[in-house]
């Protein structure tokens, strides 16, 4: 167990970047340690045209005080869309997970 003063080795998050009428949503992840591990990005997007789910995965490494952004999905924003984002790392036996959602997009 990590002491309460001491930030988590790893932290991750979810960054969301509207151009146009669009929508990119990509997993960050920033080592205190440099670290290696997995990761999974899964991306439900639901709204008046439909749903649909954008799932990726694959391996990372992360040098200490470094940041590194992990998958990236892009759909189009109409009035109605919302939209969840979650990443899962898995690093040395240790789970990491960030959530994230948008409701109502225009």
């Amino acid at each position: 167990m990590l002491p309460l003063d001491q930030p988590p080795p790893i932290v991750c998050s979810i960054i969301q970047q509207h151009v146009d009428h669009r929508v990119q949503v990509r997993g960050r992840v920033v080592g205190r340690q440099e670290a290696q591990g997995i990761f999974s990005l899964q991306v439900i997007k639901s709204g008046p045209s439909g749903s649909s789910t954008i799932s990726q995965s694959g391996t990372f490494s992360i040098d200490a005080g470094r940041e590194k952004l992990l998958g990236h999905a892009v759909f189009n924003r109409e009035p109605g869309v919302h939209f969840t984002a979650e990443l899962n790392l898995r690093v040395d036996k240790q789970t990491y997970t960030c959530r994230s959602s948008d409701e109502g997009s225009q």
